[in-house]
C-alpha cells in the first residue's frame, strides 16, 4: 500500500528530468518575486560566512538581514507552515481552526502565495517546487496543485543527482550507495512492524541508532545542493507574463557535509580546512555552501538583467543549534534552547542596493506573506478563508511550540497539534532576552 501512495505520488511530480532545462522563468522588464526557502537555514551563520569571503557582500547586495527573527517550531511539520501562509498558518493559529484537518490546513498555506499572486495579482506567472509536507506527504504530492492551472509545480530535490555526479566525476568516487543506507534498510523495516509507541526509539532522528551516523551519505547534502549549483541553467528570462512570482523550496541547508574552502564545494576529499571557528561544524559548511551559490547566481541574475527588478526573500523553517552565541543565557533558555527557533530570514527589494543591512526589528518567519506581497497586491485576501493576509498576530508576538512532533504518525490528532502543554512559549520584541519569553500553558488538545 505504501509504494502504491508513492507511486501515485510520483506521477504528479514531473521528476522524468532527461535534461537540464529551464524551470523558472523570471523577467527582464516586468518584476520578478521570488522566494528561496532553505531547509534548516541558521540566521547565525551569515555575518560570519560573509565575513570569511567578503564578496558575498557583493554579491548579496541590496539584501537586508533580520537577525532578530522567531520561528514557531523546531521542526519542519510544525514550522513550515508560516513560511508559506503566514499567521493563519502557526501553530497556533491552526489548532484555533480545530474542526479542519490539518493536512488540509497545510495545503492551504503552501497554495496562498501562488494563488494570490494568480488570482489576485495581474500578469504574473507563477512556479513553485517541493512544497514541504504537501497533501502530509513524505515526498512532495504536487497532485495539491491539480485544480489549479495557472501554478507550474516542480520536484526539484534529488532530480538533478546523476546529471551532477555526471558532471562532477572528481566527486563520483563517494560511496553513492552506502552502506548506511543498505543497513538502515533492515532498521526501517523494524520500524514499519514496531508499535506506534516504540517507533520514536527506533527511528532515533533518522540515524536508527548507527555509531557511524555522523559520516552522513553524501547524497543526502547533494541531492539539494545539485539544484543550487545548477539554479543558473534553471533558469531562463521569457517569463509568459509581464511578472514572475516563484517559490523555490531547497534541502542543501538540511544536511551536513564537509567541503572544501574557500567556496564550499563538495570534493571527494577535503584538502583545504575552512579557517572559520566554525570549521568543524558541518552544518556551518552546508550554509556556507548555500550562500556561495546563491551569490554565484545572484551575479547570473545582475548579468541577465534581472537583479534590479527581483525582489528575493530568503527564508528558513526553523533553525538547529538549541544553544547559539548572543543569547543573554539563563536556566529558562536551558529549557527552550531557542536557538532551535532562530531561522534565516533576509530580504532584497526592487532596486535595492548597497552592502548588507542588518535590521534588529522582531520579525518572524510567518512574515514572509506579507513581504512577498506588499506593493503588488493591495488588501491581499486569504482564498480559503476569505481573511486578509497581513501581520497584525505578530503585535502579541510569536507563540513557539517547543514539542518535537515531526512526523505526522507522532501527533495524536488529525485536527490539532497535541503538543505538550507546557511546550508553548511566546516570545516578543528581543529574542535574545530571556525575559521576552513568556510560558503559556495550553489546554491539552485531543
Amino acid at each position: 500500500q505504501g509504494y502504491r501512495q508513492y507511486e501515485e505520488v510520483s506521477l504528479h511530480n514531473n521528476a522524468d528530468v532527461k535534461e537540464i532545462e529551464p524551470i523558472f522563468h523570471l523577467s527582464r522588464s516586468g518584476r520578478n518575486v521570488l522566494v528561496i526557502y532553505l531547509d534548516k537555514a541558521q540566521n547565525r551563520y551569515l555575518v560570519p560566512v560573509f565575513d570569511e569571503y567578503p564578496r558575498l557582500y557583493e554579491q548579496f547586495s541590496g539584501f537586508t538581514l533580520y537577525r532578530n527573527t522567531a520561528s514557531f517550531n523546531g521542526w519542519t511539520l510544525l514550522g513550515a507552515s508560516p513560511c508559506y501562509g503566514g499567521y493563519e498558518y502557526t501553530p497556533e493559529a491552526k489548532n484555533r481552526r480545530s474542526d479542519v484537518p490539518l493536512v488540509q490546513k497545510q495545503n492551504e498555506a503552501i497554495l496562498l502565495l501562488p494563488r494570490i499572486f494568480s488570482e489576485q495579482a495581474d500578469g504574473w506567472s507563477v512556479t513553485m517546487t517541493d512544497p514541504s509536507w504537501a497533501n502530509y506527504s513524505w515526498v512532495a504530492d504536487l497532485g495539491i496543485f491539480k485544480d489549479y492551472p495557472a501554478v507550474r509545480c516542480f520536484s526539484t530535490d534529488g532530480v538533478y543527482l546523476d546529471q551532477w555526479y555526471k558532471e562532477n566525476k572528481n566527486v563520483a568516487g563517494l560511496d553513492t550507495t552506502s552502506r548506511t543506507l543498505k543497513r538502515s534498510l533492515l532498521w526501517y523495516s523494524l520500524f514499519r512492524i514496531a508499535p506506534l509507541a516504540l517507533r520514536p526509539a527506533l527511528y532515533n532522528g533518522g540515524s536508527y541508532w548507527d555509531p557511524n551516523a555522523s559520516d552522513e551519505d553524501i547524497n543526502a547534502f547533494l541531492e539539494g545542493y545539485s539544484v543550487l549549483d545548477f539554479l543558473p541553467r534553471l533558469t531562463a528570462f521569457d517569463a509568459e507574463s509581464a511578472n514572475s512570482f516563484t517559490y523555490f523550496v531547497n534541502n542543501t541547508t538540511h544536511d551536513g557535509a564537509f567541503l572544501q574552502y574557500p567556496d564550499y564545494r563538495p570534493v571527494k576529499e577535503v584538502t583545504i580546512p575552512s579557517p572559520s571557528p566554525y570549521a568543524w561544524d558541518n552544518e556551518y559548511h552546508c550554509n556556507a555552501a548555500s550562500l556561495h551559490r546563491l551569490g554565484e547566481f545572484f551575479d547570473y541574475l545582475k548579468q541577465n538583467g534581472a537583479y534590479d527588478n527581483t525582489r528575493i526573500i530568503i527564508v528558513a523553517d526553523h533553525s538547529s543549534a538549541g544553544v547559539e552565541a548572543g543569547y543573554e543565557w539563563d536556566e529558562k533558555f536551558e529549557q527552550i534552547q531557542p536557538g532551535h527557533f532562530h531561522p534565516l530570514l533576509m530580504m532584497k527589494d526592487f532596486g535595492a542596493d548597497g552592502k548588507l543591512t542588518i535590521n534588529d526589528g522582531f520579525m518572524t518567519n510567518a512574515d514572509v506573506p506579507v513581504l512577498a506581497l506588499s506593493g503588488i497586491v493591495e488588501h491581499p485576501v486569504n482564498p480559503f478563508t476569505g481573511n486578509p493576509v497581513d501581520d497584525a498576530d505578530k503585535e502579541r508576538g510569536a507563540l513557539v511550540c517547543t514539542d518535537h512532533i515531526f512526523m505526522p504518525f507522532q501527533n495524536g490528532s488529525s485536527y490539532v497539534f497535541t503538543a505538550a502543554p507546557d511546550s508553548w512559549w511566546r516570545v516578543k520584541d528581543s529574542i535574545f532576552r530571556p525575559e521576552n519569553w513568556t510560558q503559556e500553558i495550553q489546554e491539552a488538545s485531543k
